[in-house]
């Protein structure tokens, strides 16, 4: 298995492979900035998943204009990831999981939670299979995914725990005990614990 980081930043990306064995490769992507070098990053590791079987994980920050009515819960959203990828992630039906960052949280503002779920029904609307927003529903995490009988991915909503105007009642029945947004944050990162320590013999991604 094969596991890239990739960082899209100020027109810089730093990739590297932190793990292999087997044919199975591993894609995580963040801060997908909009630059003069933004599509050609991609054009290259579009040649590169032609090539093997992949798995992508968007680690968020990749939207670009967000504009949002709480009114009438309409949406006006650009993505910064070029829409020829997109279409390539479409056609070639890759294994893809888009978290959410602290942009789709509009950067803390009070609106950001349903902005998060709004942002999650322009994917699903657009891609049927294959892609997965994740955790669902603005949910915090954590949530686990076996991939085989090696490897488990642990996605972690981490801009949930850091935005102040959470509503708490919102969220699933794992954290039907919690009043507080502290106290979801313990409770979280003890549940998280729990899960490392679960998968302790695997690699967790």
């Amino acid at each position: 298995m094969k596991l890239f980081l990739l960082v899209f930043f100020l027109g810089l990306t730093f990739q590297g492979q932190l793990f292999a064995e087997d044919k199975k490769v591993f894609y995580l992507i963040g801060d997908v900035e909009n630059t003069s070098y933004t599509n050609l990053y991609f054009e290259k590791l579009q040649k590169e998943l032609t090539e093997e079987k992949a798995t992508l994980v968007f680690l968020g920050n990749y939207s670009g204009k967000i504009k949002y009515d709480p009114g009438t819960d309409e949406l006006d959203y650009q993505s910064q990831i070029p829409d020829f990828f997109l279409n390539f992630i479409e056609k070639r039906k890759i294994e893809t999981y888009m978290l959410p960052g602290n942009k789709e949280w509009e950067n803390g503002k009070r609106t950001g939670q349903d902005v998060v779920n709004e942002i999650e029904k322009v994917y699903k609307k657009r891609f049927k299979k294959h892609v997965t927003f994740i955790p669902d529903d603005a949910q915090p995490g954590p949530i686990v995914k076996e991939l085989d009988d090696n490897t488990v991915l642990i996605f972690v909503n981490t801009q949930f725990f850091l935005q102040q105007d959470v509503d708490v009642s919102r969220i699933d029945h794992d954290f039907d005990d919690v009043a507080s947004h502290s106290e979801l944050q313990k409770t979280a990162f003890i549940y998280l614990s729990d899960m490392l320590k679960k998968y302790a013999e695997k690699s967790i991604i």
